[in-house]
């Protein structure tokens, strides 16, 4: 897992050659006009999730992982708590791999909250499990970008 601002973005195409399509896009776009929905990169190496909602209390929210896909987890503005836990530590509770790229994880109360901000971003490899989506402090309106990043 990578936890890190736009501002001091690194290359990272040592570890994944698709995340140089990922970042320049990231560089490039104007984030703000893009309407919420699926837009393409480079097929199904790379493609992006656009997400605006209201965050949630995270009791509400559930841990999730990928084995096709990274994520790279950036906010365009808002606020939020991501939790994240390796997957080892956690027990599957719905298996949705085949159909949706995702695994869904029995919640625990101890786990690493981090807060994203406006311009921050995470990165999300398999065996990180995530809980996005979750409030800071109090609900609040985020709009973030989901880049799916196909592994080599």
């Amino acid at each position: 897992m990578i936890f890190e601002s736009m501002k001091n973005m690194k290359d990272y195409t040592s570890i994944n050659t698709n995340f140089k399509a990922a970042f320049n896009f990231l560089k490039n776009t104007d984030l703000n006009s893009l309407k919420v929905g699926r837009h393409e990169v480079d097929g199904e190496n790379v493609y992006v999730l656009v997400q605006e909602y209201t965050t949630q209390n995270a009791d509400e929210r559930r841990f999730e992982a990928h084995v096709r896909y990274i994520d790279i987890q950036y906010v365009v503005s808002g606020t939020e708590i991501i939790g994240f836990m390796p997957t080892e530590s956690l027990e599957i509770m719905e298996d949705k791999l085949q159909e949706r790229d995702a695994a869904f994880y029995k919640n625990v109360s101890d786990y690493t909250k981090l807060q994203f901000k406006t311009g921050d971003y995470g990165i999300f490899f398999p065996e990180d499990a995530h809980k996005p989506c979750c409030a800071f402090l109090e609900p609040s309106h985020v709009k973030k970008i989901v880049v799916k990043v196909c592994i080599n």
